[in-house]
């Protein structure tokens, strides 16, 4: 879990100066060997060393375009690189190339650039590798690897990767590992036509060593002095018992401290660089992240985001966390070539390794806002860990929880620079205070997870929450959790907080003050469930509230079920929603939910800016209700038919009510969304008209001039408006169409 990344990303002050740093340019083009015809739609492999005082890697994926080119950038963070290029033919052979560049202060750009010339003859034949293995006995280090591939070609050549740093090219080898452990072990056969990769995990020595494996992983986190921006604290939670801490902070400075203290003297964003090694075993590991200082921060928005490994590997689920007003847009970019524009989305990467995936925001007042994190991604992505405490005094009792295969190992780091083995512990601090605790748990299939809560000792008046959200039998992989004290008690401090489900349902809210408070699952892409408070409610009315500190863990949540019906009609529920600037956060919580004629819950829509929408509805009444934590709310009925076949409800806070207007037959206009947006071309303006009508869309610039502008011909329903942009200059824009009824409906793109 990412919950304290998540708390700095939202509180601390951050700016986003990245476009500062001078690029490292790779580009170059893919041709047919054979008459030198660009080849299209072909992967090229990107793999970027920057070598500084400790090795930091980027690897990429791109695509070539229909002249056969491709082009890949990243800042230079480094003086000097190694840029690794790779492509295959068209069965499966690789081509490589790699270059050492190095970086002037001077230089704002530095290019690489290479052209393959690859084969495309078709050979109708294939290679597939695979090997077993046996010990010489149940207790032994040394194992016999016997090739079992299948090939067709000739002059086969053999690579062998023990997962202990060694190799070897024989066909059957006989290898002596250091210690027991679990070791990925990798077959890779190539001849004169194809190439085949086979990788499997073993369990080497005696399962009662304490040795699990030599994998060490570096991690840091960081707090900022709130009483001086530019002092910072660091922290260590490695694994892996090093011994040896190497610290670059990216203004030139460094440490070989654990847990250093560090001052930086001006406003930037600097790659913070940890390098940890253990000398009794060899292992050594890197971890990089930005840290961002911005002493006159006064932006009002913020992007930000977690993530969690999917139940396939290479799959990662992203959450936008993002705040600020009207968010807009999401433009997410994977690190691997790809990029998204949904809030919350879903990415499947080809290969494991280590990506810099970048979220960029936009938002109301022109604001736009970029975080970038490194997200490593691992071949088994099956398990994942969490532990909950009870406090006693100093003590405190930790437990921890394995999802996935059979737990085998646990590794505790409680922060206060110990550590201790084993699924169930009692440590003892010194003092009361606040720590960041860190388990590490492996499992029988070589699954390693991590997780970190915040933890407070003999805080007084501090709780942990956590629980598991199912749908029907099965827990729910993909959503967050809410957590919000009753406002509606006077006496009592409103309090928020939000975390993501992992891919075992679980979820776990640390820190959380005295009081009384009302939990909320919303699921993603869930269908047929509808967001749910504990107590197993749609209704936060009639929700089960919650005391602390007589905490009763766990707080599961079962999601109600759709059991209404919508019918199939051409009739449609659109709402805007009326509120004080004050309130957008709180309106952007809204759940808007639709029941049938005998008040089934049927489906919920959110707020988008400030609308929200129901389409496709048959002929037949329905009631909405709106759903807004502590204001009151009524059951609105709402008739749908031939003669009324469209409906528009305005909702208006009004003190701790929401109240409700419906107006039936209103001729109505509304842009629904604009994509793709960001747009670079052209883009498509989706539009709902009530009537048919002309109308004349509008493009303004972020100082208000119009830039374009043409008439349109709407027709009754729904219209897909196309508009090109290509002349538009880089930055936000306001498109808006009126219409001679006097009907007006806007929303911002943003062109890059």
């Amino acid at each position: 879990m990412k919950k304290l990344l998540f708390i700095l990303i939202l509180f601390s002050q951050m700016g986003i100066l990245l476009a500062q740093n001078p690029t490292l340019m790779v580009s170059g083009q893919v041709l047919n060997a054979n008459n030198l015809t660009p080849i299209s739609n072909h992967q090229v492999d990107i793999f970027i060393s920057f070598d500084s005082v400790y090795s930091i890697q980027i690897p990429a994926t791109v695509m070539t375009a229909n002249d056969g080119s491709f082009t890949y950038s990243t800042p230079f963070i480094a003086q000097n690189a190694t840029v690794y290029l790779s492509t295959t033919n068209f069965y499966g052979i690789p081509s490589t190339a790699f270059y050492t560049v190095t970086n002037s202060p001077i230089n704002q750009v530095v290019n690489v650039n290479h052209i393959f010339y690859i084969s495309n003859d078709t050979i109708s034949t294939n290679c597939d590798a695979y090997f077993y293995f046996t010990q010489q006995n149940p207790d032994s280090l040394t194992v016999q690897f016997t090739d079992q591939s299948y090939t067709t070609g000739n002059g086969v050549n053999y690579n062998w990767t023990f997962g202990d740093g060694t190799a070897s090219t024989l066909q059957n080898p006989l290898h002596t590992f250091p210690y027991s452990g679990y070791y990925q072990i990798c077959l890779t056969i190539y001849d004169s036509i194809c190439q085949s990769t086979f990788c499997d995990y073993i369990f080497v020595g005696n399962p009662g060593d304490t040795v699990i494996t030599n994998d060490c992983y570096s991690v840091f986190t960081y707090n900022q002095d709130p009483s001086d921006p530019f002092n910072f604290y660091f922290q260590d939670l490695s694994t892996g018992n090093p011994n040896s801490w190497q610290w670059a902070f990216g203004d030139g400075a460094t440490s070989t401290l654990q847990n250093p203290t560090h001052t930086y003297t001006s406003n930037g964003i600097y790659l913070v660089t940890l390098t940890i090694s253990n000398s009794l075993t060899g292992c050594s590991s890197t971890f990089v992240n930005y840290l961002s200082i911005d002493s006159t921060w006064t932006t009002n928005c913020q992007a930000a985001f977690s993530w969690q490994p999917g139940n396939v590997p290479f799959n990662i689920g992203f959450y936008d966390f993002s705040m600020g007003n009207n968010i807009q847009t999401w433009n997410w970019t994977f690190g691997d070539g790809t990029s998204s524009t949904q809030q919350h989305p879903f990415h499947s990467y080809g290969s494991p390794g280590l990506y810099q995936v970048c979220l960029t925001i936009t938002a109301d007042n022109n604001c736009s806002s970029t975080w970038c994190e490194f997200v490593q991604v691992d071949s088994f992505n099956f398990c994942n860990n969490y532990f909950t405490y009870q406090t006693s005094g100093n003590d405190v009792l930790f437990n921890g929880f394995h999802t996935g295969a059979p737990a085998i190992y646990y590794e505790w780091h409680f922060g206060d620079g110990t550590s201790a083995t084993g699924q169930q512990v009692t440590h003892n601090y010194a003092a009361p205070g606040t720590y960041y605790v860190t388990l590490v748990s492996s499992d029988t299939v070589g699954c390693t997870a991590i997780s970190d809560q915040i933890i407070v000792v003999n805080g007084g008046g501090f709780n942990q929450i956590y629980g598991q959200v199912f749908g029907g039998n099965f827990p729910v992989l993909q959503g967050y959790v809410l957590l919000f004290s009753d406002d509606t008690n006077p006496a009592q401090t409103s309090y928020f907080d939000v975390t993501v489900i992992d891919s075992m349902g679980v979820y776990v809210f640390s820190q959380v003050p005295n009081g009384d408070y009302y939990i909320l699952a919303v699921p993603f892409n869930v269908n047929g469930y509808l967001p749910t408070y504990y107590g197993n409610e749609i209704d936060w009315a009639n929700a089960t509230l919650i005391t602390l500190p007589q905490a009763n863990n766990p707080y599961n949540i079962n999601l109600v079920p759709s059991s209404g019906s919508q019918g199939n009609g051409p009739c449609t529920i659109n709402g805007i929603v009326n509120g004080t600037p004050a309130m957008r956060n709180v309106i952007n919580n809204m759940k808007i939910l639709l029941f049938d004629e005998n008040q089934n819950p049927i489906t919920y829509s959110g707020i988008e800016g400030n609308t929200f929408s129901f389409s496709s509805l048959g002929y037949q009444t329905f009631y909405i209700n709106p759903q807004l934590p502590g204001y009151e709310s009524e059951m609105t009925q709402i008739v749908l038919s031939e003669e009324n076949p469209n409906v528009v409800v305005t909702l208006t806070i009004e003190g701790t009510e929401v109240v409700l207007d419906v107006k039936e037959n209103e001729t109505q206009l509304s842009i629904h969304g604009i994509y793709p947006n960001p747009a670079e071309h052209n883009i498509n303006v989706s539009l709902y008209s009530n009537d048919a009508q002309n109308g004349t869309l509008k493009i303004f610039d972020a100082t208000g001039k119009l830039v374009s502008e043409n008439t349109q011909t709407l027709s009754q329903g729904e219209n897909i408006l196309s508009m090109d942009v290509t002349n538009l200059s880089n930055g936000v824009y306001l498109i808006q169409m009126t219409t001679a009824k006097g009907q007006i409906s806007s929303h911002k793109f943003l062109k890059k």
